[in-house]
């Protein structure tokens, strides 16, 4: 009895995708395309992830390899921090690299930004706060050069977090 039930279902199943496929033929949508098979979506969704962790992997790897030859570039440190956290949400290591990458040129805004967005992720408003006032107050003594959008960015951020600080 199952069996039968079951075929049924599948033999249901069918006759309500073909009506589905001539109703889109016939609405005039285009290249309506199923699969049957399920395995074989599933195939193909586990090879995209597969080449997905595959070209993530590789793109480590490939800021790593560049670190290695030129450890002291804030841009490649940061880049490395934003894809930690993008990608892989590794607050901790990605503070690490801001932090590196401030301490090699305390002139790149870039690594200023991204740290107190971390910060601020990890819900350390007021040391968020701190390095955005601190950096504000560099602009001031002329140590590093901000444009206007930047202080706009910083003044907005700070009064953002505060808020937050405050929920």
């Amino acid at each position: 009895i199952f069996i039968r039930k079951r075929e049924k279902t599948k033999s249901v199943f069918k006759i309500f995708l073909r009506s589905f496929i001539v109703f889109c033929i016939f609405a005039g949508i285009a290249s309506v395309k199923f699969h049957f098979d399920g395995k074989a979506w599933i195939v193909k969704k586990h090879q995209e992830f597969e080449q997905r962790n595959k070209t993530q992997a590789d793109y480590i790897a490939n800021i790593n390899d560049k670190i290695k030859k030129d450890p002291n570039n804030a841009v490649l440190l940061t880049n490395r921090g934003k894809y930690n956290v993008s990608r892989f949400h590794k607050h901790k290591e990605a503070i690490l690299d801001y932090e590196m990458a401030i301490s090699l040129d305390p002139g790149y805004v870039k690594a200023y930004q991204e740290l107190g967005y971390v910060l601020m992720v990890e819900k350390r408003f007021d040391d968020a706060i701190v390095l955005y006032k601190g950096i504000l107050k560099k602009a001031e003594l002329q140590t590093i050069k901000l444009s206007q959008q930047e202080k706009d960015f910083f003044l907005r951020s700070i009064k953002d977090y505060e808020k937050y600080k405050v929920q």
